[in-house]
């Protein structure tokens, strides 16, 4: 994802820069406008085929789904409400919730920082997953 984002930027400033180029062009008259177009035109396609093909390669990516542990009790320490557990590349990921209450949210401290949060336990490993997958396509070269 790291390379689309790149990919996406760097077309954001060519297409700017093209732009700039097209219009000082026409304004000074060096060239027919016609002609200006064109080459406009092949630049913006020739841009917009390497930020499909750099969407292209990091969609094909798959990552495995986490497997979690069935819940488990609170312990003594860390973690200390009702958790699950996935072993990951980063370390445990843990999702803890408060089961003596009606409508707690189940929540987790990613081993990178983020925290999230979903309404029930699938919506939380979902949105895990999804945080998961992102770090890990942000890490990949094409």
């Amino acid at each position: 994802m790291t390379d689309l984002i790149k990919t996406a930027d760097a077309l954001a400033e060519e297409m700017r820069l093209i732009e700039e180029e097209a219009k000082r062009t026409i304004e000074w008259g060096e060239e027919d406008p016609i002609r200006m177009l064109y080459w406009f035109d092949t630049q913006w396609i020739n841009a917009l085929t390497t930020y499909r093909q750099a969407r292209e390669s990091a969609d094909g990516v798959k990552v495995k789904p986490l497997v979690w542990s069935d819940p488990q009790p609170p312990r003594a320490g860390r973690p200390s409400y009702d958790h699950v557990i996935s072993e990951t590349i980063f370390g445990p990921i843990i999702i803890e919730w408060k089961s003596w209450k009606d409508h707690d949210e189940p929540g987790a401290q990613l081993p990178w920082g983020e925290y999230v949060c979903g309404k029930d336990l699938e919506t939380a490993k979902a949105e895990v997953f999804t945080r998961y997958e992102a770090r890990i396509k942000a890490a990949l070269e094409d």
